[in-house]
Protein backbone atom coordinates (compact mmCIF):
# COMPACT_ATOMS: atom_id res chain seq x y z
CA UNK A 1 0.00 0.00 0.00
CA UNK A 2 2.99 2.11 0.71
CA UNK A 3 3.78 2.20 -2.92
CA UNK A 4 0.88 2.31 -4.67
CA UNK A 5 0.34 5.39 -2.75
CA UNK A 6 3.43 6.72 -3.07
CA UNK A 7 2.86 9.27 -5.91
CA UNK A 8 0.00 10.87 -3.87
CA UNK A 9 3.18 12.78 -1.85
CA UNK A 10 2.78 14.75 -4.31
CA UNK A 11 -0.40 17.12 -3.29
CA UNK A 12 -0.70 18.31 -6.96
CA UNK A 13 -0.93 14.41 -8.40
CA UNK A 14 -3.61 13.78 -5.90
CA UNK A 15 -5.53 16.99 -6.64
CA UNK A 16 -4.95 15.69 -10.47
CA UNK A 17 -6.74 12.58 -9.53
CA UNK A 18 -9.65 13.39 -7.97
CA UNK A 19 -8.50 14.22 -3.83
CA UNK A 20 -10.17 16.85 -2.60
CA UNK A 21 -12.20 18.23 -5.85
CA UNK A 22 -15.78 18.41 -5.78
CA UNK A 23 -17.49 15.77 -8.37
CA UNK A 24 -20.22 18.25 -9.39
CA UNK A 25 -17.83 21.11 -11.05
CA UNK A 26 -14.27 19.02 -11.41
CA UNK A 27 -12.92 22.15 -9.07
CA UNK A 28 -10.08 21.49 -5.92
CA UNK A 29 -11.90 23.73 -2.82
CA UNK A 30 -10.28 23.91 0.09
CA UNK A 31 -13.53 25.32 1.71
CA UNK A 32 -15.60 22.13 0.18
CA UNK A 33 -16.89 19.03 1.64
CA UNK A 34 -14.14 17.32 0.19
CA UNK A 35 -11.09 18.72 2.02
CA UNK A 36 -11.42 18.47 5.45
CA UNK A 37 -10.25 20.98 8.29
CA UNK A 38 -7.50 20.35 10.10
CA UNK A 39 -8.03 17.53 12.59
CA UNK A 40 -5.38 17.85 15.63
CA UNK A 41 -3.33 14.11 15.57
CA UNK A 42 -4.46 13.41 11.87
CA UNK A 43 -4.12 16.38 9.30
CA UNK A 44 -6.24 17.29 6.33
CA UNK A 45 -8.47 14.68 4.68
CA UNK A 46 -8.25 14.70 1.12
CA UNK A 47 -11.31 12.90 0.33
CA UNK A 48 -12.27 11.17 -4.07
CA UNK A 49 -15.84 10.72 -3.44
CA UNK A 50 -15.59 8.11 -6.22
CA UNK A 51 -13.15 6.00 -4.03
CA UNK A 52 -15.62 5.55 -1.01
CA UNK A 53 -17.42 2.13 -0.76
CA UNK A 54 -21.47 1.83 -0.92
CA UNK A 55 -21.46 -0.49 2.36
CA UNK A 56 -19.00 -2.42 4.77
CA UNK A 57 -19.27 -5.43 1.91
CA UNK A 58 -17.93 -3.81 -1.14
CA UNK A 59 -14.33 -5.33 -2.34
CA UNK A 60 -11.32 -2.40 -0.90
CA UNK A 61 -8.62 -2.09 -3.75
CA UNK A 62 -5.28 -1.43 -1.29
CA UNK A 63 -4.53 1.23 -4.44
CA UNK A 64 -6.99 3.48 -4.01
CA UNK A 65 -8.14 4.91 -1.29
CA UNK A 66 -10.80 7.19 -1.12
CA UNK A 67 -9.42 9.86 1.62
CA UNK A 68 -5.05 10.63 1.80
CA UNK A 69 -4.64 12.62 5.17
CA UNK A 70 -1.66 15.26 5.38
CA UNK A 71 0.08 16.49 8.20
CA UNK A 72 1.81 20.10 8.18
CA UNK A 73 5.45 20.23 8.44
CA UNK A 74 6.79 22.87 11.65
CA UNK A 75 6.75 25.76 8.68
CA UNK A 76 2.51 25.69 8.78
CA UNK A 77 0.57 25.44 12.20
CA UNK A 78 -2.93 25.93 11.02
CA UNK A 79 -5.12 26.32 13.66
CA UNK A 80 -7.43 23.09 14.98
CA UNK A 81 -10.58 23.04 12.74
CA UNK A 82 -9.44 25.38 10.70
CA UNK A 83 -9.18 25.23 6.75
CA UNK A 84 -6.68 24.58 4.64
CA UNK A 85 -4.60 27.36 3.13
CA UNK A 86 -4.20 26.64 -0.57
CA UNK A 87 -0.96 28.57 -0.69
CA UNK A 88 0.41 26.07 2.15
CA UNK A 89 0.24 22.87 -0.19
CA UNK A 90 4.05 22.74 -0.19
CA UNK A 91 3.67 22.49 3.67
CA UNK A 92 1.86 19.22 3.35
CA UNK A 93 3.27 15.59 3.97
CA UNK A 94 1.35 12.51 3.19
CA UNK A 95 0.65 10.55 6.71
CA UNK A 96 -2.06 8.00 6.27
CA UNK A 97 -4.49 6.35 3.53
CA UNK A 98 -8.02 6.22 4.42
CA UNK A 99 -10.93 4.04 3.39
CA UNK A 100 -14.29 4.71 3.68
CA UNK A 101 -17.82 2.94 3.65
CA UNK A 102 -21.06 4.65 3.34
CA UNK A 103 -23.16 3.39 6.70
CA UNK A 104 -22.19 2.82 10.26
CA UNK A 105 -22.55 -0.62 10.60
CA UNK A 106 -19.58 -1.72 12.31
CA UNK A 107 -16.08 -3.11 11.14
CA UNK A 108 -15.82 -4.80 7.74
CA UNK A 109 -14.05 -7.98 7.32
CA UNK A 110 -10.17 -7.79 7.73
CA UNK A 111 -9.22 -6.23 4.74
CA UNK A 112 -5.75 -5.11 5.36
CA UNK A 113 -3.56 -7.31 8.20
CA UNK A 114 -2.57 -10.35 8.77
CA UNK A 115 -3.56 -10.31 12.33
CA UNK A 116 -1.34 -13.41 12.94
CA UNK A 117 1.66 -11.68 11.41
CA UNK A 118 4.56 -11.57 14.57
CA UNK A 119 4.67 -7.95 14.63
CA UNK A 120 2.23 -6.38 17.71
CA UNK A 121 0.01 -4.08 15.78
CA UNK A 122 -1.73 -2.24 19.01
CA UNK A 123 -4.47 -1.60 17.54
CA UNK A 124 -6.24 -4.08 16.12
CA UNK A 125 -7.59 -3.56 12.38
CA UNK A 126 -11.61 -4.09 13.34
CA UNK A 127 -10.87 -2.05 16.19
CA UNK A 128 -9.68 1.53 13.78
CA UNK A 129 -12.99 1.47 11.99
CA UNK A 130 -14.91 3.96 13.42
CA UNK A 131 -17.86 6.56 11.71
CA UNK A 132 -16.92 9.78 10.87
CA UNK A 133 -18.81 12.30 13.38
CA UNK A 134 -21.41 13.90 11.54
CA UNK A 135 -21.41 11.85 8.61
CA UNK A 136 -23.11 8.51 7.53
CA UNK A 137 -19.55 6.84 7.08
CA UNK A 138 -17.20 4.67 8.71
CA UNK A 139 -13.48 4.67 7.96
CA UNK A 140 -10.25 3.18 8.82
CA UNK A 141 -6.78 5.27 8.81
CA UNK A 142 -3.79 3.42 7.43
CA UNK A 143 -0.74 5.27 8.55
CA UNK A 144 1.52 3.91 6.05
CA UNK A 145 3.76 7.11 5.68
CA UNK A 146 3.93 8.57 8.97
CA UNK A 147 4.90 5.76 11.75
CA UNK A 148 2.30 5.63 14.61
CA UNK A 149 3.60 4.73 17.68
CA UNK A 150 -0.04 3.93 18.55
CA UNK A 151 -0.40 1.85 15.91
CA UNK A 152 -0.86 1.55 11.54
CA UNK A 153 -4.41 1.30 12.65
CA UNK A 154 -5.26 3.51 15.12
CA UNK A 155 -7.42 6.64 14.37
CA UNK A 156 -5.17 9.78 15.70
CA UNK A 157 -1.04 9.86 15.44
CA UNK A 158 0.10 11.51 18.41
CA UNK A 159 3.46 12.25 16.42
CA UNK A 160 1.06 14.75 14.44
CA UNK A 161 0.05 18.08 15.63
Amino acid sequence: MRKATQEYKNVEKAIEDGYGVDPENGEFDPASDFVSVYVPGMGFHFTNPALIAPDENAPYELTEPAMLVYYTTGNYRPEPFGQLDVDRLDDLRLGAAEFVYSGDIGAPANYFSDENAPRNLKVFEEEGWELIPQTPFTALHVWVHRGNPDGVFAPFNPRIY
